[in-house]
């Protein structure tokens, strides 16, 4: 999976950076996008940690799964937009 800062992604076929301008990529959501240069279709995904508030986009050519995404500067696992209430499921 590629990612890049700044409200924007990599294409993971050529690496040709995009940029979500106009912000118009839902929070938690898979996207499927089609790059506008080499034309490759493949999924996105923007995130926001738990843990430091790090915005991230993930982009890559397989489905993206949600729950197995690491912050990049954290390396918190658990993403803003999945259920987490706080109290433990305790046995």
């Amino acid at each position: 999976m590629n990612e890049i800062e700044h409200r924007g992604f990599v294409c993971p076929r050529c690496s040709i950076p995009m940029a979500d301008g106009w912000e118009v990529l839902a929070e938690g959501e898979v996207h499927h996008i089609t790059c506008q240069f080499c034309r490759t279709k493949f999924e996105a995904l923007l995130v926001e940690c738990n843990a430091c508030g790090s915005d991230e986009f993930v982009s890559s050519l397989t489905d993206i799964d949600q729950e197995s995404v690491v912050c990049s500067k954290c390396g918190h696992h658990n993403h803003r937009g999945e259920v987490d209430d706080g109290e433990d499921s305790g046995i």
